[in-house]
């Protein structure tokens, strides 16, 4: 897991590159799109998978899933927007900012220390 921002990068703030399984259920019409995403932000999300344009603009729920060696983190229920429908990637805007975002610097530390404090 790395926190990324690369300098020539237009977005305002950082995002994890991590890969995390997505789902994204329309609230108009309960249609489900599922794929992988590898760029997460507090903002929103780039997910590989296709949606198709009729569905721009519309909001959405997104369930997110951080998998792990010996467990998963799930956060359920971030409400969005669909933002861009292009292949083979779209992209969601959260309505409100990513709260759980703040865990990951924090644990990609811990780990980092770890690693430091292992012998060998």
């Amino acid at each position: 897991m790395q926190l990324k921002q690369d300098i020539d990068d237009r977005r305002n703030g950082s995002r994890l590159t991590y890969r995390v399984y997505v789902t994204i259920i329309l609230l108009s019409d309960k249609k489900i799109f599922q794929g992988w995403s590898n760029n997460v932000s507090v903002s929103g999300l780039a997910l590989d998978t296709e949606i198709p344009g009729k569905y721009q603009d519309q909001e959405c729920i997104v369930n997110i899933v951080f998998p792990g060696e010996f467990s998963k983190l799930i956060i359920d229920e971030v409400h969005g927007q669909i933002v861009r429908c292009s292949t083979p990637s779209s992209g969601i805007s959260f309505s409100s900012p990513l709260e759980w975002f703040v865990l990951f610097p924090v644990y990609q530390g811990k780990m980092a220390r770890m690693a430091e404090a292992e012998p060998g």
